[in-house]
């Protein structure tokens, strides 16, 4: 189902219900490991790489915040690495019902 909504007129719908938790989650369990200095997961690929693109933007995965709605918040950084999908829900939205 989510590859047929996921890829047609409710992309951004699709990926702010969907794929903008669980990249929170993601997150979550990336701080886990950088604090606990897990190198099973700290080496593992999908780690290196988006570590690596928070690296590029000044972004440290233990700084992210889980209790809070400012900047550094777990929903504000998703947001950054996937482009404001939750606006551009809004807007496939506001399309849809024109």
């Amino acid at each position: 189902m989510y590859c047929n909504l996921g890829s047609g007129q409710f992309e951004n719908i699709c990926m702010s219900i969907i794929i903008l938790p669980v990249m929170m989650v993601v997150l979550k369990r990336m701080q886990g490991a950088a604090n606990d200095d897990d190198s099973s997961v700290t080496e593992l690929h999908w780690y290196k790489v988006i570590e690596s693109w928070l690296d590029n933007q000044g972004i440290d995965v233990k700084d992210i915040d889980f209790d809070s709605e400012g900047e550094n918040s777990a929903l504000a950084i998703a947001q950054i690495i996937f482009e404001n999908p939750i606006k551009k829900a809004f807007e496939e939205l506001k399309k849809i019902n024109s």
